[in-house]
């Protein structure tokens, strides 16, 4: 898969990721926390595809609350953005294997996707 580099501020692309889980889930509680600046050279419709993704299965199979956060990476860490949402029912442990999708329904009754989406994130 070809990378497109370039300078991309990490927070207009979770603010944009959760505008649009807003626009879908407007009853989850969403907590953006984001400090300075957050610069780099990354392929930003891929990150914002990779954080679209993870917020939206926290909204389908979370508890409705979800908290993110970025800021300036520190030394030796691996990434400058951080997703918190309740832990997944033991239900839905496989919901990050390939081609794998939840044989129980969601918080909103379905099983939604192909079951590649957490697999590719």
């Amino acid at each position: 898969m070809p990378l497109r580099l370039e300078p991309v501020d990490l927070h207009a692309l979770v603010a944009e990721a959760a505008d649009e889980l807003r626009c879908s889930s407007p009853a989850i509680e969403l907590d953006l926390q984001l400090i300075g600046p957050v610069l780099g050279s990354w392929d930003g419709l891929r990150v914002l595809q990779l954080l679209v993704n993870l917020l939206t299965n926290a909204a389908r199979y979370g508890d409705g609350r979800i908290s993110v956060g970025a800021q300036p990476a520190l030394a030796g860490s691996r990434s400058p953005c951080s997703i918190r949402a309740s832990p997944f029912r033991p239900s839905y442990c496989t919901l990050v294997d390939p081609l794998t999708r939840s044989r129980t329904p969601n918080c909103d009754g379905h099983a939604a996707g192909i079951g590649l989406g957490l697999y590719i994130c």
